[in-house]
């Protein structure tokens, strides 16, 4: 059987995938199982969200499904979601990612993506969640599903957006300076952030805050 035709899409020749993670061996290896469905005319990866940027200014499709990581070396999902969405209305965005945590995951669900899957799903959840992109549904993985059915209170849930996003940059090392640059905020404001997430955390410093974010899979 066709696979354009199990999946549903109606496909032009100006459709494309588009894999973003700084993993090659998986971007290769999951790009190569999406060529393998034969309903994108061109399956691209970048590794980081300037290649990525630089496509879409330069490259026109009518169909263009991004197929995103939520941890990247040098940028905040969240944020690359936001400057994705702004960049084009047409795009289509499915995170796939092996996170655990609920909260985090709820945060991600937030920012409007239009498909959320495990990076453990088979080949059958891939076409599901395509399948359910096309007829304007969101499509989360019974993976994820399950993770975030839990009512369980979660560290996560104290932190606000901004906080998530923050610790992303605390994490890959950048000086407050360095923040508020990338962040377009006040020196001011980032340390105040940072304080109050030591004070949720009774945490004493931003080694011992980073250990236990990890510890807890917030990053």
């Amino acid at each position: 059987m066709d696979i354009k035709q199990t999946v549903g899409f109606d496909m032009n020749k100006y459709s494309i995938a588009i894999i973003v993670d700084d993993h090659q061996l998986f971007c290769e290896s999951f790009a190569s199982l999406i060529e393998k469905m034969h309903v994108f005319e061109e399956v691209k990866c970048f590794k980081d969200d300037s290649e990525l940027f630089n496509f879409l200014l330069h490259n026109d499709y009518n169909i263009v499904y991004l197929f995103l990581d939520y941890y990247l070396e040098n940028k905040v999902c969240i944020n690359l979601i936001k400057d994705v969405q702004r960049i084009s209305k047409k795009i289509k965005i499915v995170i796939v990612s092996s996170l655990m945590n609920p909260g985090i995951i709820k945060k991600l669900l937030d920012q409007g993506p239009n498909g959320f899957i495990s990076k453990a799903s088979g080949f059958d959840i891939i076409l599901q969640c395509l399948k359910t992109i096309e007829k304007k549904e969101v499509y989360i993985c019974p993976i994820i599903a399950e993770i975030i059915s839990h009512n369980e209170t979660t560290d996560s849930a104290h932190f606000t957006n901004k906080e998530v996003e923050l610790l992303q940059y605390f994490n890959h090392g950048y000086s407050i300076d360095k923040t508020a640059e990338l962040t377009n905020l006040s020196k001011h404001t980032i340390v105040a952030h940072r304080r109050n997430m030591m004070q949720k955390t009774n945490c004493k410093s931003i080694t011992e805050l980073l250990w236990y974010c990890k510890g807890r899979e917030l990053l």
